[in-house]
């Protein structure tokens, strides 16, 4: 077998032994098939589709809404608008409140002061006693009970309070071998002196599946 004996697929020509284009068709990028979407070269030929069309099957572009132009690669999903649709003139307005909302805010429902106030109310949350709708501030109270309670307890913390508990025995059957559960009266109420009582752990579960009753609240001696 020659040097020469192969044929090109291209031309016809004679090409090197083993290859499927001769030298002329391999410098001038004949061998590269072009690509059935938009007909530039391919890079390789077990290539199907150009880069720019690969990548544009794969996430799929979308259309402006106003326009309808195809906007650029790499545009969010949640893009709905071209840049020149998004910065035309057109105004808005709050539904809250019905101020003119800046120009270019399509997406926007709220103004900011409105907005804000949303968000503030509903992170409110109330004061945890029975009966009282005042704003939470601190432990679940209210700024009126918070500092009724710190007055009460003397200056003592209720956290102190908490560990006095725990080394006190059951109130309900009297074991004291091992360190009681801290149970609150008020299951959403803070751990304060007066929503605390010293149960051992079986009579923690008992006393929460309301197979007896809960003790008063635990005083300090």
């Amino acid at each position: 077998m020659g040097r020469w004996d192969g044929v090109c697929e291209r031309c016809g020509g004679k090409a090197r032994t083993g290859a499927t284009v001769c030298r002329p068709c391999y410098q001038g990028n004949n061998m590269h098939p072009p690509c059935p979407t938009c007909g530039k070269p391919l890079s390789n030929r077990r290539c199907k589709q150009c880069r720019d069309c690969w990548r544009a099957a794969r996430s799929p572009r979308p259309h402006c809404l106003d326009c309808g132009v195809l906007l650029p690669l790499g545009t969010r999903s949640t893009t709905k608008r071209c840049w020149s649709c998004h910065s035309k003139d057109a105004i808005d307005v709050c539904v809250d409140c019905g101020v003119a909302l800046p120009n270019g805010s399509h997406e926007r429902k709220r103004c900011w002061p409105c907005h804000l106030k949303l968000r503030r109310a509903a992170e409110i949350r109330l004061c945890t006693l029975p009966g009282c709708d005042r704003p939470h501030r601190a432990k679940g109270l209210c700024m009126r009970h918070y500092l009724h309670e710190r007055r009460r307890v003397s200056g003592v913390t209720s956290d102190r309070y908490r560990a006095r508990v725990g080394q006190s025995a059951c109130q309900l059957c009297g074991f004291g071998e091992i360190t009681s559960h801290v149970h609150r009266i008020v299951a959403q109420g803070p751990y304060t002196l007066g929503n605390m009582v010293a149960l051992c752990a079986t009579c923690h579960e008992l006393v929460h599946r309301g197979k007896r009753p809960c003790p008063p609240a635990w005083q300090p001696v």
